[in-house]
């Protein structure tokens, strides 16, 4: 339901001494096979990825709730 295809699923507005924000792509806890990360929509997933952090921005991708919960956490401690 996006606007911008490829943007992140969640955006943590909270800057810390390192970076702006914090953007972080979900997905389901499982092994993905080579085609699946050839998809149209995971290449502009990983580009927009890309571009957020090549302007001071932390981008992450989540693989389940205990990774996407430690990488928050590691986020603010940064």
């Amino acid at each position: 339901m996006g606007l911008k295809p490829g943007a992140s699923d969640l955006f943590i507005y909270y800057p810390t001494r390192k970076y702006h924000g914090l953007f972080l792509e979900v997905k389901r806890n499982k092994k993905y096979t080579p085609s699946e990360m050839k998809t149209e929509t995971w290449i502009l997933q990983q580009e927009f990825l890309s571009s957020v952090k090549s302007v001071g921005y932390a981008g992450e991708v989540c693989y389940g709730v205990e990774d996407g919960v430690s990488i928050v956490e590691a986020y603010l401690l940064a």
